[in-house]
């Protein structure tokens, strides 16, 4: 991705996408990555934020939220550093994720300390769904206050799958589910 040039001090603190900016970051020094109100990325590859300690926060209310948006069935994030946080971001489906076993957002195992939070998961047409919104196989991590919204028609299989991995200890707590979550056909 492109980045912007240098400030006067010769650091790069603009970046063209978020997986830019995280690559860009220390590991456990306190970064964090602010991604403006209104960005939108057109999502159509795997992503690894990886980068431990650091956090992506999403700036933006409502519409304006900065956020990814899926243009392709195998598109994911996966968060691979430990005491890596997401907080207020929005996911969008916009065509099926019809790839079973790749979740939008994977909270990747051997990890641990994992944060997300106030994020939406939801569609952009009503008709096109994640399979799965976000797995779940770190420790000792957070998921509290998001929102999951799945079309009201079959085709979103889970909200969070909690499989392989170690997810002891971890908290789910305080998200908001809605729409129809059927297995049905899902491995």
């Amino acid at each position: 991705a492109a980045e912007y040039p240098p400030d006067g001090d010769g650091i790069v603190r603009v970046y063209s996408t978020i997986q830019a900016a995280v690559n860009a970051a220390t590991a456990n020094r306190g970064d964090i990555v602010l991604v403006a109100p209104n960005h939108v990325e057109n999502f159509t590859r795997a992503d690894s934020w990886s980068t431990a300690g650091v956090q992506i926060i999403g700036m933006g209310q409502g519409e304006q939220r900065a956020g990814l948006t899926y243009n392709d069935a195998g598109a994911t994030v996966n968060l691979r550093g430990n005491g890596m946080r997401v907080s207020n971001m929005m996911f969008l489906a916009s065509v099926d994720s019809a790839t079973t076993g790749i979740p939008a957002f994977n909270m990747d195992t051997g990890f641990y300390g994992q944060r997300l939070d106030n994020c939406i998961f939801t569609n952009d047409a009503g008709i096109d769904d994640f399979k799965t919104m976000v797995r779940l196989g770190a420790k000792e991590s957070l998921i509290e206050g998001n929102r999951f919204i799945a079309a009201d028609t079959f085709g979103c299989a889970k909200a969070i799958s909690i499989v392989g991995g170690d997810p002891d200890n971890t908290i789910i707590r305080n998200n908001y589910f809605y729409g129809n979550f059927d297995s049905a056909g899902d491995t």
